[in-house]
């Protein structure tokens, strides 16, 4: 009996403090979205006093000056927050475009934003460019296999992927696993950029067809990429477009 009335005990104050915790979760979300909210009214009224008349310096400064305040009052993990919010809301209209969702929850997606947001600062590589490459490679799938062979969220080939791993120097990954998978291509992406310089339409040609083949492209050797290559470019810059307009 006092077993029993000490599990219900611990049960109920585990549901108190979930429900605190949501609350205090909740609290924040509204007060970024806030913040935000009047981010964006200041930046619009900071142009709009910047192209008005010449006597407006004072005014310029004011609002300037108070989009600065706002910013430092976000933390670090709140502006997390809010660009994996940004990424997710994007993946989920992309699901929504194509009519499916893969059988993945709003943790799966969440999980997807928080690898792209986390692996873009870590290697730096553009966020939009990142989702472009997983919407054309895998439509935000972590479990799809291309005929070649090629797995996972960014379409890795296990030959790729070993050397990544090498160079990263990672003994245990996972092709389906979010993190391993996004991990790995956000490095060879940002590899591939550096590689060319940041021309990166060289670095998605080089993602698609390799690298050696673009520079073999690029000295004359062989006169044009392959078709498939060509159409991907295309498809990851109108897509990365298209991110970039979403505000990623």
């Amino acid at each position: 009996m006092i077993k029993r009335f000490m599990i219900s005990f611990v049960a109920i104050l585990l549901a108190i403090l979930v429900v605190g915790v949501l609350h205090q979760i909740g609290v924040a979300t509204r007060k970024i979205e806030h913040l935000e909210s009047e981010i964006s009214l200041l930046n619009k009224a900071l142009i709009e006093q910047s192209l008005s008349s010449a006597d407006t310096d004072s005014e310029v400064s004011r609002l300037a000056k108070r989009v600065s305040i706002i910013e430092e009052s976000l933390d670090a993990k709140s502006l997390r927050w809010v660009k994996i919010k940004k990424v997710r809301e994007v993946i989920q209209k992309e699901m929504s475009s194509i009519g499916t969702s893969h059988g993945l929850s709003i943790n799966e997606i969440t999980a997807i934003a928080s690898a792209v947001i986390d692996y873009s600062d870590q290697y730096d590589v553009p966020v939009p460019l990142i989702a472009a490459i997983m919407r054309t490679e895998s439509a935000f799938n972590p479990m799809a296999v291309s005929p070649a062979g090629a797995r996972g969220l960014m379409q890795l080939m296990p030959a790729t992927a070993e050397e990544i791993a090498a160079e990263l120097n990672r003994r245990n990954y996972s092709y389906h696993k979010i993190a391993d998978n996004t991990q790995l291509g956000t490095w060879y992406i940002g590899k591939m950029l550096r590689r060319f310089k940041d021309d990166q339409s060289a670095a998605i040609r080089a993602y698609n067809c390799g690298p050696q083949f673009v520079e073999k492209v690029q000295a004359g050797i062989y006169n044009d990429y392959p078709n498939e290559t060509k159409a991907y470019l295309e498809s990851v810059l109108g897509r990365k477009k298209i991110f970039e307009d979403a505000g990623l």
